[in-house]
């Protein structure tokens, strides 16, 4: 896997880190490789308590910030997208499906035909976490802490700790993804 791949942030993922507190974790996992597409950051905006986790996010640690309009066939694919999907999740599935870069979205249902259709990567929330745990950015606890805050702010996540996810998660799929956050 291309590590200089970029990792679009669509606003589940987004939301779950800042209401987990650890919105600072993505950024020393994937350092400049991380995007938030305009249609996503605008989707997070209208949630006022998240605005100082998307500020630090956007003007501290240079997190690009990149127009979905600006590319004729990327706005073509989203308007065809969106009619069907999310903004954010159409934003990013359009960007990625030219750009070849990694979905980091928690929303299997509505991305995960279109990616596999078109040979899409994308990584959920629990699969950032894991990878943190396997790299030790964070401890099985400090993950199993991060999915209890993130379940008590009314977030969905799949399962309820850490060595729960990693008893069901697809291990290829996290191998290949542990080579991005070096």
């Amino acid at each position: 896997m291309d590590s200089s791949r970029k990792i679009l942030l669509d606003a589940d993922v987004t939301s779950h880190f800042c209401k987990g507190g650890k919105h600072l974790l993505l950024v020393q996992m994937f350092s400049s490789r991380l995007v938030l597409l305009d249609v996503v950051r605008n989707e997070l905006l209208r949630a006022q308590f998240l605005k100082p986790c998307l500020d630090t996010l956007l003007n501290h640690f240079n997190t690009d910030q990149m127009i979905v309009a600006d590319d004729p066939d990327i706005a073509f694919e989203y308007s065809h997208l969106v009619e069907e999907f999310g903004p954010g999740e159409s934003a990013c599935m359009a960007y990625a499906h030219k750009s070849g870069d990694i979905i980091a979205s928690s929303n299997l249902s509505d991305i995960r035909h279109y990616c596999k259709e078109n040979d899409i990567e994308f990584m959920t929330t629990m699969d950032i976490l894991l990878i943190a745990r396997l790299e030790h950015y964070l401890t099985g606890q400090e993950c199993d802490e991060f999915i209890k805050r993130v379940k008590n702010a009314n977030s969905k996540l799949p399962c309820n700790s850490i060595s729960e996810y990693d008893s069901i998660c697809d291990k290829l799929k996290v191998e290949r993804f542990l080579k991005l956050a070096k």
